[in-house]
């Protein structure tokens, strides 16, 4: 934990009684839940993926990149 979270810890909230600290733990989840529900639900498009990494396949024959893999296969148990 890095020290401004201990001291808002320390500070604020370990003088609240148990009940206060579980509202307040309720209420941290439900907003981390609503906002990773949001991000989860903004519909992404396959093609927002392309052209990316292409710089690692620059000067790679893709044939002989396939040969090389299907001869892997030959090789595991």
């Amino acid at each position: 934990m890095t020290d401004d979270v201990i001291h808002v810890y320390e500070q604020h909230v370990r003088p609240l009684s148990d009940a206060k600290q579980l509202q307040l733990v309720g209420r941290i989840v439900d907003s981390i839940t609503r906002q990773q529900q949001a991000g989860a639900t903004t519909p992404r498009n396959v093609m927002e993926l392309h052209g990316k990494g292409a710089e690692l396949w620059q000067g790679v024959d893709a044939a002989a990149y396939v040969d090389e893999l299907r001869s892997e296969w030959d090789q595991r148990p």
